[in-house]
């Protein structure tokens, strides 16, 4: 694995971003082209061009997600996932002992986090789809701690994963950190959370509230 140039930085209290050398920048042009030709359906050409950053810059975040991406939308997904998870231990190594989860965040506002966001979420929803469970419910977890605002929408995939796991506990705490949510998951998920961990007055409230939202 290549040696990391970039760094994780604290700009603010309780903020951070990715700090990423200029020519992973100047490649980022390179970069888009291979994400627009994966919507257009040209995953060849894709590859290619997403390959051949790489091979300029081994290790670059961004083009291992989409190649990532493009692999996995071709059903390689033996060689995605080890992209994917490539991407995400060298992101990781970054991460200094000052940043704390939970408390620390990683704006999706700022683009420069984008690439270890995307190749996170990457990850998480390729493991939920081969049934590694577990493990993408952590992920999900994370992602949820590391932006709260939840840019990535991934709160819909966590909620489910949770009850595939018989987690209500769990589940709750990320209906809470939505409270007020209009999102029709959410709203029904307090109410089935609440009903599993056997509050079911509690639940009942929170049926009659998402009734009264999203009767259908």
């Amino acid at each position: 694995m290549p040696k990391n140039e970039f760094k994780l930085e604290r700009i603010a209290p309780g903020e951070w971003r990715f700090n990423f050398p200029a020519k992973e920048s100047v490649l980022m042009g390179r970069v888009m082209d291979g994400a627009y030709r994966i919507d257009q359906g040209d995953l060849l050409e894709a590859e290619r061009i997403l390959r051949s950053v790489l091979g300029e810059c081994p290790g670059h975040l961004e083009a291992s997600h989409y190649l990532a991406t493009a692999l996995w939308t071709q059903d390689r997904q033996r060689e995605a996932v080890s992209l994917w998870c490539e991407a995400v231990v060298r992101g990781m190594e970054v991460f200094p002992p000052g940043f704390v989860i939970g408390e620390d965040c990683l704006a999706w506002a700022r683009p420069e986090n984008r690439p270890f966001l995307g190749a996170y979420a990457g990850l998480g929803r390729a493991l939920q789809r081969m049934g590694m469970v577990e493990e993408a419910f952590g992920i999900f977890q994370h992602l949820l701690a590391f932006t709260p605002n939840d840019d990535q929408q991934i709160r819909s995939i966590a909620l489910e994963t949770g009850f595939a796991l018989k987690r209500p506990a769990e589940v709750l705490p990320i209906c809470n950190l939505f409270a007020g949510d209009p999102l029709v998951d959410t709203v029904y998920a307090r109410a089935l959370a609440l009903f599993q961990a056997g509050t079911k007055q509690q639940a009942k409230k929170a049926m009659v509230l998402a009734i009264g939202a999203y009767p259908l």
